[in-house]
């Protein structure tokens, strides 16, 4: 449990938010906007109050002389020159340390236990298949859609349905189902081919012990959250919020709000550590508890950016918990190419067990089961392994038993040989 203190450039009021787990997240509704609104409430009230005093009685009839009460009463002045500086101020950021940041970061992370979603998977433009290879090379033809499910440890449980339409070179197309999951100890993939060139149904199987068959989280709408930092090789995969407390050196805030995508949003630069260039670039919402809703990645000495990923909306989950509904990655120096993901259904935290992240064959699937393979592998060479062990002592044992016969051969011959003298 941490406490948390962020300090409104409003209101100068210090807030304490203690969370954990569930609890709320404080965001820039709740603290900049309420405390401003307070403010403004009692400066307007004193300030009438002043004004009203200055009603002057005059042959029975009443006249207010506010302009003039205004300029010449000193309290009055102060409390409307105190009220025209709040009002604006208000739209100024809160100010937060990178500390704090993080604590923030921390609690989110903490709050996605497992997460379900349906998705669609879209790349504009569409893959050209001129492009393709060879000639047995497939792409997807339109959308994917898929459906996918992961819990903690992120990398050791997957559950993934994808339904594409593949096309080859010479426009030949079929329908194709995959469905992959790994529990933490075997891996399954059943693969689904229906369609076009299939007049039957191929029905196909993979079974594994390799961790191998995991969907990217990547290449999910969870690649966009505030796990994102967590999947990245080139960011050590630690959390956001751990990778922000082992940096803070080269890392600079800038808390001035800036336009992103259609939210308000700060944001923080990362050097790299060595060359002292920009590595990164972090973009957070203030009107959703922080949330990231831009990440991009440069060159360093290039000064170029090489990947930009943007989320486009968010969708609440829980109190001081978003979600990305809809995003996409692109990358502005390549080809142009954009990956558009668009969520239908998002669901966190429902206690998936490590039962879920398991699936049956259907009837008729041709299985290639790598585990019994294996094993039946490891028996075997077992049993080559025994059976050169016995040859080689087979050999020695031959030889011990020769040289014992010789070696009494020979004393024999020799006594035989002294009493013939």
């Amino acid at each position: 449990m941490r406490s948390v203190t962020l300090r409104s450039s409003v209101s100068y009021v210090e807030r304490v938010h203690t969370f954990a787990s569930g609890d709320y997240l404080p965001t820039v509704d709740s603290m900049c906007y309420e405390s401003a609104g307070i403010q403004y409430s009692i400066v307007v009230l004193l300030t009438m109050w002043r004004a009203g005093a200055l009603i002057v009685n005059s042959n029975g009839k009443c006249r207010f002389i506010f302009l003039k009460g205004l300029l010449m009463n000193k309290n009055v002045l102060i409390s409307v020159v105190c009220f025209l500086t709040a009002f604006l101020t208000s739209a100024q950021a809160l100010a937060i340390t990178v500390e704090e940041l993080a604590d923030i970061c921390e609690a989110m992370e903490k709050n996605i236990q497992d997460i379900y979603i349906e998705f669609e998977r879209r790349f504009d433009p569409p893959p050209d298949i001129n492009e393709m290879p060879t000639s047995n090379s497939f792409m997807s033809k339109g959308p994917e859609k898929v459906t996918w499910a992961t819990k903690r440890p992120f990398g050791q449980f997957s559950l993934s349905t994808q339904e594409v339409t593949l096309v080859n070179r010479y426009g030949d197309y079929h329908n194709s189902t995959i469905k992959q999951s790994y529990n933490g100890k075997i891996a399954k993939r059943f693969q689904k081919s229906s369609g076009g060139q299939f007049r039957n149904d191929r029905l196909e199987g993979f079974v594994t012990r390799r961790n191998k068959l995991v969907y990217d989280m990547q290449h999910t709408p969870a690649g966009f959250s505030i796990l994102h930092f967590s999947l990245r090789e080139a960011a050590g995969r630690k959390p956001l919020s751990e990778f922000l407390r082992d940096n803070k050196e080269v890392i600079s805030l800038d808390d001035n709000i800036v336009k992103i995508n259609g939210f308000n949003a700060i944001k923080i630069d990362i050097l790299h550590k060595i060359a002292k260039v920009l590595w990164g670039t972090v973009y957070f919402s203030v009107e959703h508890g922080y949330t990231p809703v831009r990440y991009e990645y440069w060159s360093g000495g290039l000064k170029r950016l090489i990947v930009r990923h943007n989320v486009t909306s968010l969708e609440k989950i829980s109190d001081g918990l978003w979600f990305p509904k809809s995003a996409y990655s692109e990358w502005p120096d390549g080809d142009g190419d954009i990956i558009f993901y668009t969520a239908t259904k998002i669901s966190l935290n429902q206690g998936l067990g490590d039962e879920y992240f398991d699936f049956e064959f259907p009837p008729g699937t041709k299985v290639y089961d790598e585990t019994v393979i294996s094993s039946d592998s490891d028996t075997l060479q077992e049993s080559v392994n025994s059976q050169q062990q016995a040859n080689i002592q087979k050999p020695k044992n031959t030889m011990l038993i020769y040289g014992s016969i010789v070696l009494v051969a020979a004393i024999l011959l020799t006594i035989l040989a002294v009493r013939l003298r």
